[in-house]
């Protein structure tokens, strides 16, 4: 983590959604997130840890494990 900032591994993203089922639109919903938020987070920027802990959440997992390291 750097500052106030986290980063999200997109291939570990991408995988949980596959596994869930789980369209951008819907992650958004379930993380109160917009869609331009996960599509940025999906395509590697980095995002605060709220919004980290937003989308852990939406898909029931804890928020280091979808953080790059």
């Amino acid at each position: 983590k750097r500052g106030n900032t986290m980063r999200i591994d997109r291939i570990k993203l991408i995988v949980l959604m596959a596994e869930r089922d789980m369209t951008i639109g819907r992650l958004a919903e379930l993380s109160r997130l917009s869609v331009s938020t996960i599509c940025q987070v999906k395509a590697g920027k980095s995002c605060t840890p709220k919004t980290g802990a937003a989308i852990a959440a939406a898909l029931g997992v804890p928020a280091g494990e979808i953080e790059s390291r």
